[in-house]
């Protein structure tokens, strides 16, 4: 089998897309049953003739995503050439409009992958008037795609609300022999000059959207009745670091971007795994937590909530709320045994949750939606584009 993936977020670009992606090829390098070509936004490494890196723009809501602007006769000479028997799409702008194009103008089956809450991203950059026009634009692309695939049962129900048709949930997994707890004691944390504290840990892009300003309130919180007790590190990078850092307590280190070995480790060297976003359709970063031996605090709401279980693996949290988000770290931080209780029953439920069933169970979604042979069925006209009129238009509003 052939497949055509397209995307508008690639390595060297971080973020929980990009590395699921990478992840998905690693595991396709594996198999000697499946071709794959790639059309990614630029900058990046261009060696890999898996991947064809296209011109781009940052996109607005996401800077650390790209928007890219496709040319078309080149996109469909490769293709062409390529002669895919599926077309898979993880953006529904740019290039995905293009994979969307060249799938149904060629009877090709095409699936989408719903990665990313724009719509939520809105309320956060007070853009929130045009949360209509994007759910009307998105429920018509995804519409147009054979099956669209959900990382959570939360982000399905919500498309499904939505009016979005044919869906099936794709559940992620996390590589449980990466991210373990035999890393434990391995980190030098005196290095930051921490010696004998209880360690909160968040990891994600720091920005608005993930509620930043909830964590940094409910820090605030914490140290009223136990600063010296805890330290908390946050890594990741964006647009907030720079108001983290002039925020920092005493008793708060910001890392920066982390990965690797090193971010193994440090799951592995922390105690509680603090995450206030409200906005995931998924969240790999929860589940890498539990499977390092943490016992999760976070918000109960999207992807989350598929995967915190109060009481279980972590404890839940009112969403927006920096109160309720103290409140739960500072009931582990004073009870020790409860905390070493939901880290091991953490680690137990993330090793249920394998990296490789569950690629290989969309590889076999993607066979026998390929062994179809019923026609396109969906009950709204497929998208009959200009290319050259598409090109144009792209270029106008994006450059």
């Amino acid at each position: 089998m052939k497949i055509a993936f397209f995307t508008d977020t690639y390595l060297p670009q971080l973020n929980g897309v990009s590395i699921t992606m990478q992840r998905l090829f690693g595991h396709l390098d594996k198999r000697n049953d499946i071709e794959y070509l790639v059309f990614a936004p630029a900058p990046g490494e261009p060696a890999d003739k898996k991947i064809y890196r296209l011109p781009s723009v940052k996109f607005f809501l996401y800077p650390e995503c790209r928007i890219s602007i496709p040319f078309f006769n080149n996109i469909s000479k490769l293709l062409d050439r390529f002669q895919p028997d599926k077309i898979h799409i993880s953006t529904p702008f740019g290039v995905g409009i293009w994979g969307l194009s060249y799938a149904r103008k060629r009877d090709i089956p095409v699936t989408a992958v719903y990665h990313t809450n724009f719509n939520r991203y809105l309320h956060y950059y007070r853009l929130k008037a045009l949360d209509g026009l994007l759910w009307k634009y998105l429920t018509w692309f995804h519409n147009n795609c054979d099956v669209n695939y959900c990382p959570s049962l939360h982000t399905k129900d919500e498309l499904s609300a939505r009016g979005i048709r044919n869906l099936k949930l794709w559940v992620r997994g996390v590589d449980t022999d990466f991210f373990t707890p035999k890393y434990r004691g391995m980190l030098s944390i005196p290095y930051y000059h921490i010696n004998g504290k209880i360690i909160l840990l968040y990891v994600g892009r720091v920005s608005v959207e993930k509620n930043i300003r909830v964590l940094m309130r409910a820090m605030e919180i914490i140290n009223q009745s136990c600063a010296k007790k805890v330290h908390l590190f946050i890594v990741g990078d964006g647009p907030m670091l720079e108001e983290v850092e002039r925020w920092g307590p005493i008793n708060v280190t910001c890392t920066g971007y982390l990965s690797g070995e090193t971010l193994a480790k440090i799951y592995a060297n922390a105690d509680i795994f603090v995450f206030p976003s409200t906005t995931e359709t998924f969240g790999n970063v929860v589940l890498e937590a539990m499977a390092s031996g943490l016992p999760v605090v976070g918000a109960s709401c999207g992807g989350v909530g598929d995967t915190l279980v109060d009481g279980v693996n972590g404890i839940s949290c009112i969403p927006d709320d920096p109160v309720s988000l103290a409140n739960g770290v500072t009931n582990l931080i004073k009870n020790e045994c409860l905390r070493r209780l939901l880290g091991k029953q953490a680690h137990t439920y993330a090793l249920n949750q394998s990296l490789e069933a569950g690629f290989m169970e969309l590889i076999k979604d993607w066979e026998e939606l390929f062994c179809k042979t019923a026609p396109y069925d969906s009950k709204e006209s497929p998208p009959i584009f200009d290319e050259n009129q598409i090109e144009h238009l792209l270029a106008k509003r994006l450059g």
